[in-house]
């Protein structure tokens, strides 16, 4: 699962690290910071903010979920906008036997499928840290919009 926080209104990809909230942003906006990684490497193309949570609206993590077949299942991989395949999980056993889903490894099934057998993309917004136990909110990309969403 990928994790965001709306900042000014904004999405910005999320990082966690010792209680502090880290935004990203691939373009330079006001309070953002130049990121050095670990080597002292400068990256003209990644900018980052510190915060505290009072500082952001909401923090969330997004779950993709794929509907095959009337069942839903997680996106194992993410898919580019060439790919004409989509990898599903499930963890069920009877779900996977049904399915014809191969063994990953103990209690972990996956499949690959076309993605013409995709039914519809469920985006899944599951709200964290001090918003957690908010509902979850669940937004339907359709189908014919399903590769330029995951070429996002």
């Amino acid at each position: 699962m990928n994790t965001f926080a709306i900042y000014k209104d904004k999405v910005y990809p999320l990082n966690i690290r010792d209680g502090s909230l880290r935004l990203r942003s691939n373009i330079k906006e006001e309070g953002f910071k130049q990121s050095i990684d670990i080597m002292g490497n400068e990256h003209n193309d990644l900018f980052i903010k510190e915060l505290s949570e009072e500082d952001v609206e909401l923090a969330f993590e997004i779950e993709v979920v794929v509907v095959f077949k009337g069942e839903e299942f997680q996106l194992f991989t993410a898919v580019s906008p060439d790919d004409i395949t989509v990898k599903l999980i499930s963890f069920n056993p009877e779900q996977a036997k049904q399915f014809d889903f191969e063994i990953h490894e103990p209690f972990v099934f996956k499949k690959e499928i076309s993605f013409d057998e995709v039914e519809e993309i469920i985006e899944i917004r599951k709200p964290i840290l001090k918003w957690e136990g908010q509902p979850e909110s669940r937004r339907i990309i359709p189908k014919e919009s399903g590769k330029d969403y995951f070429g996002r």
